[in-house]
């Protein structure tokens, strides 16, 4: 017990330094991966990541922000056509993210990943860099504007 637990408290402090955490990890069976869900429930721990005063539930993590990249091989539509596309965003994003917490900024959904063409590869990473300019990069300010 000693050893681990001094491991997830290490993991801990990285979060606690962190400003924003991202999250990437691909959608198997309609939710996260054991080894994702397994870092969720050790590392954001009652106590850390939540506690309950007066029976109410506070999430701790206020002030962070957090952007989730998630890949799967569905197509938008059907996941759009089955109702997953809200089902994820709710239990990840609002059950776990939101619950903690912490702010989400962003949740990537990057359908047919299996298939992807390095052209949609590309506009991914297009996307991300984009959202990342444009959140912790600082807005130059250019003499006479």
């Amino acid at each position: 017990m000693g050893t681990s637990f001094c491991y997830f408290c290490k993991l801990q402090s990285f979060i606690a330094w962190a400003d924003c955490l991202t999250f990437i990890y691909p959608i198997w069976w309609t939710g996260m991966p054991a080894i994702m869900k397994g870092y969720i429930d050790r590392v954001f721990s009652y106590g850390f990541a939540y506690s309950y005063q007066g029976g109410v539930q506070m999430g701790l993590l206020k002030g962070k922000k957090t952007i989730v990249v998630n890949t799967h091989g569905k197509s938008k539509k059907e996941y759009g056509a089955l109702g997953m596309d809200k089902a994820l965003s709710l239990t990840s994003d609002t059950g776990v993210y939101s619950y903690c917490g912490l702010e989400m900024i962003q949740h990537f959904f990057f359908d047919q990943a299996d298939r992807a063409t390095p052209e949609t590869i590309q506009a991914w990473k297009n996307g991300i860099t984009e959202l990342y300019q444009s959140q912790f990069l600082p807005t130059r300010v250019v003499e006479g504007h």
